[in-house]
C-alpha cells in the first residue's frame, strides 16, 4: 500500500491537524499536555513524529497544548508589615 507522510503540525491549530489527517485517510486521537512555550490549542507534537511514513488508516496521536502549567506557591501574609519587615 501507498505510505502516507505525517505532516508537521507544530504550533498549528489542532483543528487543522484533525482536518488534514482525515483528508489523508488517517485516524487521530487528541491528547492534551502542558507546554511552556506553545500557546493553548496549538499542536505541540505528534506520534508518530512529523515526517514519518505510515500506512493509510493508521492512528496518529496529536498533542494539543494546555499552555504552561500553573503552579501554586505559598505566599506569606505580609498585611500590616512594613516594607523592611516584609523583605526579611
Amino acid at each position: 500500500p501507498k505510505m502516507v507522510e505525517i505532516p508537521d503540525f507544530s504550533k498549528k491549530d489542532y483543528r487543522t491537524a484533525e482536518k488534514e489527517l482525515t483528508d489523508l485517510g488517517l485516524n487521530y486521537k487528541i491528547e492534551e499536555e502542558f507546554h511552556e512555550t506553545v500557546v493553548t490549542g496549538l499542536v505541540t507534537r505528534t506520534e508518530p513524529a512529523a515526517g514519518k511514513k505510515v500506512k493509510p488508516e493508521s492512528s496518529v496521536v496529536v498533542y494539543k497544548s494546555k499552555g504552561p502549567e500553573l503552579k501554586l506557591v505559598k505566599v506569606p501574609d505580609l498585611v500590616g508589615r512594613t516594607r523592611s519587615e516584609a523583605l526579611k
